[in-house]
């Protein structure tokens, strides 16, 4: 059964309902994103799996906005995470390091991660460089985190 719901609210399940939750490019466009993690991993019950993607602010396609957005707009000043927010998909989408993704991930008893380069980073760089950047540039962080 499908259902929707404003995850930055209470989610109507009690806590420990769901085996998994899957989450693949839309919590970084919330205004809250903290809100929805806290409530997933409220939902999930022990030894549950949340699996997810958010974006990398340090990632090619965020320094291919900022050269873009801020170098050449003459503001080089502006911030990757700012130059996202701004220019990126919504207003206000959010982008985050791997530091900062681990701090968000930190009630989870285990998690991986695992970045990757997306054709979203390497667009007009000829294929033959396309793979001497490492997975780390990537533009999504996707993730595995057991409760």
């Amino acid at each position: 059964r499908l259902q929707r719901w404003d995850a930055e609210e209470r989610l109507p399940f009690r806590s420990g309902f769901f085996d998994g939750v899957y989450s693949w490019g839309v919590i970084h466009h919330a205004e809250q994103p903290e809100k929805i993690l806290r409530e997933v991993y409220r939902i999930l019950k022990p030894r549950g799996v949340f699996m997810g993607m958010l974006y990398g602010r340090h990632s090619l396609r965020a320094f291919r906005l900022w050269i873009r957005w801020a170098l050449l707009a003459g503001r080089p000043w502006q911030s990757l995470g700012k130059v996202v927010a701004d220019h990126m998909e919504s207003p206000g989408t959010h982008s985050y390091t791997l530091g900062e993704l681990r701090g968000l991930l930190r009630p989870y008893r285990r998690v991986e991660f695992l970045p990757w380069i997306t054709p979203y980073d390497v667009k007009g760089i000829p294929p033959v460089l396309q793979g001497l950047f490492p997975a780390c540039l990537g533009w999504f962080l996707a993730f595995r985190a057991w409760k």
